[in-house]
């Protein structure tokens, strides 16, 4: 029994705390970097600045903003925010988001936006050693890798859904850098749009199992990506990137500033990603939709008026009541009206009682 006791006592204090906190994390808003990590400096400021004191060392996280000043950085660009925010930590490099959308734009699909399809091509140009899952992975793996990648005093970015699942870290869909954990073991973030105030606080437990973004979202994006190796990176990079790199850092500038790109929003499904291509042109489903309405449009008053003269036809051959048929004309070209111009009401009605966020989506709009 003794004997036991030891072993058991022996591995315990050997088994590594995948729940360790880290010593402290400092976060500031709006903070200016003069070296560019944000965008242009004179123009931009960082969505966010975290310095994190690990056990092993202390770092500090250079989070860009969603939308910069000058309009350079494309829509849907949440992800790779958090995934430069962590190079430029990791193998302490300064580099701003345009240098990767820089180099989306130049390798298929085209677009600048960092999906599951090119994120090797950003992984291996930029030097960092990190992996990305989808949606086969469990809730228990998901929990698993953010313990260990915070005992390892390492980030770990995670994708998050909002809707009416976690409204407070999300609209639709958005990726969030975790640092670590605070002394009642609620996860600490930042992201591009410094959420992380006004955010319910939660455990890493109930962060993934009620946050984690649906099974489409994580095939074509991520569900979490990770960093092993983490401590190694550091120490085999230098302050200007990995050799093969043909940028030192910082661009101030979009490269493709006519570059037809696929319209999309940080939260991945709205109007635009559903009803526009890749080229600006409407999509297949759009067409469709506007067809439909169109004929509805068309179709409703032919057939009121049809009806209504089959209705004063049978009270001239006196088969109705006039006062009834005027009643039931009235309420027909009332329906009617509504049908035909259901767009341009929803869309008084939405900014009227200021619903910004909800869109007829230009249906029926040629």
């Amino acid at each position: 029994m003794k004997k036991i006791l030891f072993i058991f006592l022996i591995t315990f204090c050997f088994i590594p705390n995948l729940s360790a906190k880290v010593e402290s994390i400092d976060i500031k808003y709006n903070v200016n970097d003069p070296e560019g990590r944000c965008g242009n400096p004179k123009k931009n400021n960082c969505a966010a600045v975290a310095t994190v004191e690990y056990t092993s060392k202390t770092v500090t996280y250079y989070m860009q903003k969603q939308v910069d000043a000058e309009g350079l950085i494309i829509a849907g660009s949440c992800r790779a925010h958090a995934l430069m925010c962590a190079i430029n930590t990791i193998n302490g490099t300064k580099y701003s988001t345009l240098d990767l959308q820089n180099l989306l734009k130049k390798t298929s699909p085209y677009t600048g936006v960092l999906k599951a399809n090119n994120f090797k091509i950003a992984t291996d140009f930029f030097n960092i050693k990190a992996k990305g899952y989808h949606s086969d992975i469990t809730n228990n793996k998901i929990i698993s890798l953010i313990k260990e990648s915070f005992a390892n005093d390492a980030p770990a970015i995670l994708f998050v859904r909002g809707y009416n699942t976690c409204p407070d870290l999300a609209q639709t869909n958005h990726a969030l850098l975790l640092l670590g954990t605070d002394k009642n073991d609620k996860v600490v973030f930042i992201d591009s749009s410094t959420r992380y105030p006004n955010a319910k606080k939660r455990t890493i437990e109930e962060l993934v199992t009620q946050c984690r973004v649906t099974k489409s979202t994580g095939n074509s994006y991520f569900t979490i990506i990770t960093f092993p190796n983490a401590i190694d990176s550091n120490e085999e990079s230098n302050s200007t990137g990995g050799s093969k790199n043909e940028y030192t850092g910082g661009s101030e500038t979009d490269s493709y500033k006519n570059f037809i790109t696929g319209i999309e929003t940080s939260d991945d499904f709205t109007c635009k990603t559903i009803f526009i291509n890749q080229n600006g042109e409407k999509t297949e489903l759009k067409k469709i939709l506007d067809s439909i309405f169109n004929a509805i449009q068309i179709i409703t008053p032919v057939i009121t008026i049809i009806i209504t003269i089959i209705d004063y036809y049978k009270t001239l051959t006196k088969l109705a009541d006039t006062k009834k048929a005027n009643l039931r004309t009235v309420k027909r070209i009332a329906i009617t009206a509504i049908i035909v111009f259901l767009p341009l009401l929803l869309e008084l009605l939405f900014h009227l009682f200021g619903l910004y966020d909800l869109s007829t989506c230009e249906i029926g709009k040629n």
